[in-house]
């Protein structure tokens, strides 16, 4: 399968997953809860439908046992992600908005280790 084609359908569902993600993000820090919770339930809840997403629609996968491979990526991915946007505030971006930099700066390296690691495509 072609990487420009993947990558294609990487922005299109990664973007609407992100969405779905930040959407969750925002709310429980709009309820007041605290960044990394707030940040490990919206990943926790990214990672089930990316997972499919991905899977299935992004790299066409038929690779079986993808599921602890994903999981193991994103918690590696979860603790870069919370560094970056505990950096960004402590830089003094707005908390809302570091959750959305982390995200986009983290996009192609969650790509390429799917691509490569995860789905094998």
């Amino acid at each position: 399968m072609s990487t420009p084609a993947q990558m294609s359908r990487f922005i299109f569902w990664g973007t609407l997953n992100t969405g779905f993600s930040l959407a969750i993000y925002w709310a429980l820090l709009f309820l007041g809860l605290p960044i990394w919770f707030s940040n490990l339930i919206a990943m926790a809840g990214g990672i089930v439908l990316g997972h499919f997403l991905n899977k299935h629609m992004v790299f066409r996968s038929r690779e079986r046992n993808t599921l602890i491979k994903y999981f193991i990526m994103w918690g590696f991915l979860y603790l870069i992600s919370t560094g970056l946007i505990l950096l960004f505030v402590r830089m003094g971006s707005d908390k809302f908005l570091a959750g959305l930099w982390a995200g986009v700066a983290l996009f192609p390296v969650a790509f390429f280790i799917q691509k490569l690691k995860v789905f094998q495509a």
